[in-house]
């Protein structure tokens, strides 16, 4: 099955509600490796459904293991990937 940009686009907002309802404290808190896997699986599903979008503009994927990025961090990327996806939205559907 084909993915497109509003199933990812509508993803990628619940995860961006998820954190913005963190305590600031838990922002800064580096994320689970289920949180980053599944962050990378989102961003893997956005570059399939726009696979016209310009490599460069990705925001970058983050390690599994040992992630790096904190919570507030990857609120931008998904940011990011938010406003890629929404290039792509289809609001007839």
């Amino acid at each position: 099955m084909a993915i497109n940009a509003n199933q990812i686009f509508e993803q990628v907002k619940g995860a961006i509600a998820a954190l913005e309802k963190l305590p600031a404290k838990e922002r800064e808190v580096k994320p689970s490796s289920t949180f980053a896997r599944n962050y990378n699986n989102l961003l893997a599903l956005a570059k399939e459904a726009m696979p016209e979008v310009d490599e460069r503009r990705w925001p970058p994927t983050v390690e599994e293991m040992v992630c790096d990025a904190r919570y507030t961090e990857i609120h931008a990327f998904l940011e990011q990937l938010r406003v890629i996806l929404q290039e792509g939205y289809d609001y007839g559907l």
